[in-house]
């Protein structure tokens, strides 16, 4: 029996990367995941591999700056299995410019995109998870939060 067994999972931005690579082993511990990305082709071939190789999983298009996005991304996911245990924030993007560049317009589309969409996405899926007596939130963050790039002043 794996580590989450009977859990269900959010992962967006599963598509590929890290995002993909999260919902292949948490599908591989036993818990049913929801491949959610903007990019439909490659987020159904991830659910797809997941469920060739016996575990379980769907997919569900989300594009994080739309809020009804998420929040039929969650419905989806509590009527296909009745509950939501674990919410992966992977999802996020980044503009490639110097801050030189980057306007206020774009800088705040970016704040909007990568930080408050990920409070409300957190706040959504804490109250289906107060239902289910419980639940995780893990949010990615890049590693650029730490050491940052000429060109990617905002992400």
């Amino acid at each position: 029996m794996g580590r989450l067994e009977d859990k269900v999972a959010i992962i967006t931005g599963a598509a590929k990367g890290i995002g993909e690579n999260v919902a292949k082993l948490f599908a591989r511990e036993g818990a049913r995941v929801v491949v959610t990305n903007v990019s439909e082709e490659e987020a159904k071939k991830v659910a797809a591999e997941i469920n060739s190789e016996g575990h379980e999983a769907i997919f569900v298009k989300l594009d994080v700056s739309k809020e009804e996005d998420w929040k039929r991304a969650m419905d989806a996911t509590v009527e296909k299995y009745g509950k939501l245990n674990i919410l992966v924030n992977n999802a996020g993007v980044s503009l490639g410019k110097n801050i030189e560049e980057t306007t206020r317009e774009e800088w705040d589309r970016l704040m909007d995109l990568n930080v408050r969409v990920l409070f409300l996405f957190c706040r959504e899926a804490g109250r289906h998870m107060l239902g289910a007596g419980g639940g995780h939130i893990v949010n990615i963050i890049s590693g650029l939060a730490e050491r940052g790039l000429s060109n990617s002043v905002a992400y």
